[in-house]
Order: C-alpha cells, then sequence, then structure tokens
C-alpha cells in the first residue's frame, strides 16, 4: 500500500502524502506549521488536526525510515512539553505554540488538561474569532476557571469548574468538548449528578454519557469503573451498544440488565458474543457444513485450519480462481480499501466466519452488510491481533469498531496504528480515483 513519506529538515518535518497535500511541522522553537495542496503551490500557515499522540506513535512503531524523521522531530522539544502533550490525540501544535508563548500553561495542562487544550483551541471550541483566541489566549491561562470558561461561553458554575478539572487529555476533541458543553446546559439533574460524582471523565464516559440510552442502562458504579481504564477511544462505548442491542434477540425479548461492573460486562459481551455465532452458524447455508455445530468444540484431530476454507488474501486471485457460478456467494465484493502485510481484507465468506471463531466475536452476521456495501471487515495482525470493520462516510471510510479477542479494547498503540492506516489509505484511494 503506498503510505506518506517524511522527512526532516532544518528543524522541521515535512509529511507528504500520495495525494500531493503536504504537511510540515516545526516544534521548537517557535511552534508552527503550514499546508500546501500540490507541490508547487506556496505554503500556508495551517492549524492542523494532528494530535501529538500521533507523533509519538509514528516516531515508535512506524517503519525505520519514517520512524527516525518523527523521532528528530521530537528531539527539538523540551522533555516537559514533550512530555505532558503526549496524551492529546489533535490539534496539539494550537497548544504547542500557548505553552511556547505561556510556558505556565503547563501547570494548567497538569491540572486542567482538557481546559488548557479548550483555551488553545478556543475558536474551534467557544465562539471566539481567531485573532481574538489568538491574542488573548496567552493571559486566559492566569485567570479564575470559572472566568476562562465563561470566555469560551462554557458553563461557569463552580461544579461545571470541578467537572473540567476531571476531564482526562485523551478525552480532549472538539466534539467531546461541545458534548461536554451540552450536557452541562441540559439541566438534566441525573446527568449533572452523575459528573459531578464522577472521579475521572475519559473519553468512554462521556461517550457513554452523551447517549441517554445507554446512560440509563449503566449504574454510577460501572462509570466510576469506566473511567479508570485506559483510554482508547470511545470503543467501548460501541460495544456497551451491541450489547444491549442484541440481548433481547438471544434471550427471547427479554429487557437487557443494567450494567453494574465491567467484569459483569465482559462476561455478558462474551456470552452474547457466543449465542450469536451459534445462532449465524445455524443460517450459514451451504457453508454450515465447513463449520462445527459448536464454537467452543472441534471433532477430533481437526483444527479451524482445516475446517474452514482456506481464506483468499489477495482478492484479485482468489475471485479469478473461483468458479463464476460460484463468485457472489463465496466472495464479497473488492476491498474499498487496500490492506498491507498487518491489516488484511476478508474477502470471503469463510474467512469472515474463521475471523469470528478465532477472535470469539460476532462479525460472522456481517455477511449482508458487506456484500449491501454498509462495511468492510479485516484483519489486523499487529501491533496487536485485532479484528477491524470500516464504515462509509462522507470523507471516505472510517473506523467503525476495533477489538481484539472476545470484544476486549485494543491498546492506544494498536487504535493509533490503524486510524494512521486509514487515513493514508482513503488519501491514496482518492488520488487513484482521481489519476484513473
Amino acid at each position: 500500500m503506498v503510505r506518506s513519506s517524511a522527512s526532516f529538515e532544518d528543524r522541521r518535518l515535512t509529511i507528504r502524502w500520495p495525494s500531493g497535500r503536504d504537511l510540515r511541522l516545526q516544534a521548537w522553537p517557535f511552534p508552527s506549521a503550514w499546508t500546501r495542496a500540490n507541490p508547487w503551490d506556496d505554503w500556508m500557515p495551517a492549524q492542523p488536526a494532528i494530535g501529538m499522540m500521533t507523533i509519538v506513535t509514528e516516531a515508535s512503531y512506524a517503519n525505520p525510515g519514517v520512524r527516525s524523521t518523527y523521532r528528530r522531530l521530537l528531539a527539538t522539544l523540551p522533555r516537559e512539553p514533550r512530555e505532558a502533550l503526549r496524551p492529546y490525540p489533535c490539534y496539539a501544535w494550537n497548544l504547542l505554540r500557548l505553552v511556547f508563548r505561556q510556558p505556565s500553561a503547563l501547570e494548567l495542562v497538569a491540572d486542567a488538561p482538557v481546559l488548557a487544550f479548550a483555551i488553545a483551541n478556543a475558536s474551534r471550541v467557544g465562539y471566539v474569532r481567531d485573532d481574538e483566541a489568538t491574542a488573548r489566549a496567552p493571559t486566559m491561562v492566569h485567570k479564575k476557571r470559572a472566568e476562562m470558561l465563561q470566555w469560551l461561553s462554557l458553563p461557569c458554575t463552580k461544579s461545571a469548574v470541578r467537572i473540567f478539572a476531571k476531564v482526562t487529555a485523551t478525552a480532549a476533541t472538539v466534539a467531546a468538548l461541545r458534548g461536554l458543553r451540552r450536557l452541562l446546559k441540559s439541566n438534566d439533574d441525573d446527568v449533572l449528578k452523575l459528573l459531578r460524582h464522577q472521579s475521572t471523565i475519559n473519553a468512554e464516559v462521556l461517550a457513554l454519557l452523551m447517549n441517554p440510552e445507554l446512560r440509563r442502562g449503566v449504574t454510577p458504579r460501572f462509570l466510576e469503573e469506566l473511567g479508570e481504564i485506559r483510554s482508547s477511544g470511545a470503543y467501548i462505548v460501541e460495544r456497551i451498544n451491541y450489547t444491549l442491542r442484541d440481548y433481547p434477540i438471544v434471550y427471547e425479548g427479554r429487557r437487557p440488565p443494567r450494567l453494574r461492573s465491567l467484569e459483569q460486562f465482559r462476561a455478558l459481551s462474551a456470552d452474547i458474543g457466543r449465542r450469536m455465532i451459534e445462532r449465524r452458524l445455524a443460517e450459514a447455508g451451504p457453508f454450515r457444513d465447513l463449520l462445527p455445530s459448536s464454537v467452543n468444540e472441534l471433532p477430533a484431530g481437526e483444527t479451524w485450519d482445516t475446517m474452514v476454507a482456506p481464506n483468499p488474501d489477495d482478492w484479485h486471485s482468489a475471485v479469478g480462481n473461483a468458479p463464476t457460478s460460484s463468485r457472489t456467494q463465496r466472495f464479497f465484493p473488492k476491498p474499498p480499501l487496500p490492506g498491507n502485510a498487518n491489516i488484511v481484507p476478508l474477502t470471503s465468506v469463510s474467512a469472515l466466519f474463521d475471523e469470528s471463531v478465532r477472535q470469539r466475536n460476532c462479525v460472522n452476521g456481517y455477511v449482508s452488510r458487506v456484500r449491501a456495501g454498509q462495511t468492510y471487515i479485516y484483519r489486523v495482525l499487529r501491533p496487536e491481533r485485532c479484528t477491524l470493520s470500516i464504515v462509509p462516510d462522507n470523507r471516505g471510510w472510517a473506523l467503525g469498531e476495533l477489538y481484539r479477542s472476545c470484544n476486549r479494547l485494543p491498546s492506544p498503540r494498536t487504535t493509533a496504528a490503524v486510524r494512521q492506516w486509514l487515513r493514508a489509505a482513503n488519501t491514496w484511494t482518492r488520488a487513484a480515483a482521481v489519476g484513473s
């Protein structure tokens, strides 16, 4: 797969995408960013959405050539701001500019990371003009917290100040802050009580609270445990949604119980996953003979490698060699995004069943959705073994779900690696479409 390239010169990192779009970053001193749509265009000042989390991930896990360029950029940063801004998933350069112009902003980053992010990105989070945001942000870090929130057009009560102090840096995104604003202004006593009593508010807790239906399905104890996990985005909330949605299906119309602990949720999710697999096995049609009757047992002497048809990772050769009469039935449409050595598209029904059993999930129920173009499934091999689904959006294909076996959360490293592949693959696909 064609990926972005990177070079480092004169203390600046230049990232080049296959589409021709370039991004140039200078970290320290004078944090700056520029972009251009084509190599022959002039560089224009930019406020890139890239997060420090992405930079650190590339410096650790990209291929050796790319890895060294990102490491050289990080080496220009003093240790304190580099470590303080490391968890931020987006718009880190605006925050880096603020820290450079006002070093005491690091104290705010430590005490209220999401509030520091909001001030650095005031024109995106609040109703503040770009010029006012640039001019006043360095002085705002010395104001009282309530004054900061008022400037950002956010609720500025004492309760709101305490709530914002509990939001983690990994939840510091523009969308999350706008969602938190809506929750605080909703005057919903139940929601405000949950926010006030929550010890830590990470991306998962915030995403769950913003969904009224899911919010009613969990207890405060569950939220407290959820806030203690290592944040990796809001994927666990999607899994909670699927678990509560599928519960009436596998338990004959019964209402799902309220989730009281992560342990209860994991057990319930795994049980529903197994039951959904068995349900789908009964609907496997001509493929039911390829699979055993139970996902927990195999006939003597058999393995999944012998029980399941070979996985055709190469779509072109697999479909090209298949009999015409079986292509539509056995194989899926061509993958919308090209895979690589670590992220492999599942191009056949048998491969999907294989993945479902190996990973103990219900992805085998996605056959009709894949054929309809509503999703596509990929096998992730590294950094961790995961199952990935992507879904179409107005910019190409977006991340749908990403889980390890038994629907366990992936590490931030794996999530970042998949997101980077997704961005590069979308860019390459758009460029290929224009070129053709």
